[in-house]
C-alpha cells in the first residue's frame, strides 16, 4: 500500500496506521474504521481491534440509539428499552435478541466463501459466554484442536497491564478482557487503538480561489488558508479536482501532499514572545553597561528587525497555492483541499465548482 493509500471507488479510501498490519478505511462523510490487528500467541492466531469512529449509520449495530433506549432498533423496529439492571436479561438482550437480529445471513454478506461452506460454517451461536470465568476458544471450521485456555489473571494484576488506557470504558473493557484470557498481550492492542483515536484531526482549510461558479482561463492557481492541528502535528494539503457529475476519489487528490513552507503562526507566536523578552533584556543590558552601549545598540536592532520578520512573516503567510494546467476548456469541474496531520486525522475543505473558458 502507497503512502496515499488506496482509493475506493465509494470515494472514500484505506490508509495505513501507526499500529503494525493497522488499517483505516475512510468513508465519504467522515465515518472511519479503524482496525489494530494483534497476534495472540497462546493459541497462534490473528484478532483484530475494530474502532468505527463518527458512524453515520441508522440502523444496525452501529445505528442511532432512541431515546430511553440502550440499543438501537432491531430490524422489524422493535426498541429494548432502558438497559436492564439484571446482568442475566442483559445479556440476553444483547447477545440473543440483538445479536441474533442482526447476525450476517448468506442474503445479506458481502463476502465469498469456498465450496462448501457458508456464513453458518462461521455463526457460533452461543458466543460469548455468559459470565465467563475463562476464556475457552470455540473450534475453529477446518482448524487446530482446542487449546486450554490460559488461566485468568486476578483483576488486579489486569488493573495495571491496562492502567496506561486513558479511556474510563476503554480501560474497564482492557480490564475484563485480560483478566478473563490471561492475556496482557490485549492491553498493548487497547493502548496502540486509543493512541488512534485521541489523535485530534486539524480544522478544515478554507478556500480562496476560484470562487464558487466561477468561470476561469487556464492556468488556474488554486489557493486556500493553511489551517492548525490541535496536537501541533504538521499539516499538509492534497489538493482535488475532479469533472462536475463523477463521483470523487482519492484519485483526483494530489499523490504527494503539498506542505507550507513558512513558520506556522503558532510556532511564530513562540518564537516573537522569546524575542521581545531578549530584547528586553538587551534593552536592560543597554541601560546598565554604558560601556557596551554600541555592542547592545547593535544587538537590539538585529532583535527588532528579527521580531518585525517573525511578525509579520506569520501575519501574510497563510495560504497554500497550487497552479493547474491540464484541464479541459468547456468543462465544469469541482475542487476541494484535504488536511491531514500524518497521523491518520484528516479534514475537508468546502466543495467549490468552476467552469473552464
Amino acid at each position: 500500500m502507497s503512502v496515499q493509500g488506496i482509493a475506493l471507488g465509494s470515494g472514500g479510501r484505506i490508509i495505513r496506521t501507526r499500529a503494525p498490519g493497522g488499517i483505516q478505511i475512510e468513508a465519504p462523510g467522515g465515518t472511519a474504521i479503524v482496525v489494530t490487528p494483534a497476534w495472540w500467541d497462546h493459541y497462534q492466531l490473528w484478532y483484530m481491534n475494530i474502532d468505527v469512529q463518527h458512524p453515520r449509520a441508522t440502523q444496525g449495530v452501529m445505528g442511532t440509539i432512541p431515546r430511553d433506549n440502550w440499543l438501537p432498533a432491531l430490524p422489524d423496529g422493535t426498541l429494548l428499552g432502558p438497559k436492564p439492571r439484571d446482568l442475566h436479561q442483559r445479556y440476553l438482550d444483547l447477545y440473543v435478541k440483538f445479536q441474533n437480529a442482526w447476525r450476517v445471513s448468506n442474503a445479506s454478506t458481502l463476502f465469498d466463501y469456498a465450496p462448501g461452506t457458508s456464513t453458518s460454517t462461521f455463526t457460533i451461536e452461543n458466543w460469548p459466554i455468559e459470565a465467563p470465568q475463562s476464556c475457552p476458544l470455540p473450534p475453529q471450521p477446518e482448524g487446530p484442536p482446542a487449546i486450554p485456555p490460559i488461566k485468568p489473571l486476578p483483576l488486579e494484576v489486569a488493573k495495571q497491564h491496562c492502567r496506561a488506557i486513558a479511556a474510563d470504558d476503554h480501560r474497564a473493557n482492557c480490564e475484563q478482557d485480560v483478566m478473563v484470557t490471561g492475556e496482557p498481550g490485549f492491553a498493548k492492542t487497547y493502548l496502540l487503538a486509543e493512541e488512534i483515536d485521541r489523535n485530534a484531526k486539524p480544522s478544515a482549510p478554507t478556500l480562496v480561489f476560484p470562487e464558487n461558479n466561477a468561470s476561469l482561463a487556464l492556468p488556474i492557481k488554486f489557493t486556500w488558508n493553511t489551517t492548525t492541528d490541535p496536537d501541533g502535528d504538521v499539516v499538509t494539503y492534497r489538493q482535488c479536482v475532479w469533472v462536475a457529475g463523477d463521483l470523487p476519489t482519492f484519485n483526483e487528490c494530489d499523490a504527494t501532499p503539498i506542505k507550507a513552507t513558512w513558520i506556522s503562526p503558532s510556532v511564530a507566536n513562540i518564537i516573537l514572545l522569546v524575542l521581545i523578552i531578549c530584547l528586553l533584556v538587551a534593552v536592560l543590558i543597554f541601560v546598565i553597561v554604558r560601556p557596551r552601549r554600541a555592542l547592545a545598540g547593535f544587538a537590539i536592532a538585529i532583535l527588532a528587525a528579527l521580531i518585525l520578520v517573525i511578525y509579520f512573516g506569520s501575519i501574510g503567510a497563510k495560504t497554500v497555492s497550487k497552479t493547474v494546467t491540464e484541464l479541459k476548456p468547456g468543462k465544469s469541474y469541482l475542487w476541494k483541499v484535504v488536511a491531514e496531520d500524518g497521523k491518520e486525522g484528516a479534514t475537508e475543505s468546502e466543495t467549490r465548482r468552476f467552469t473552464i473558458k
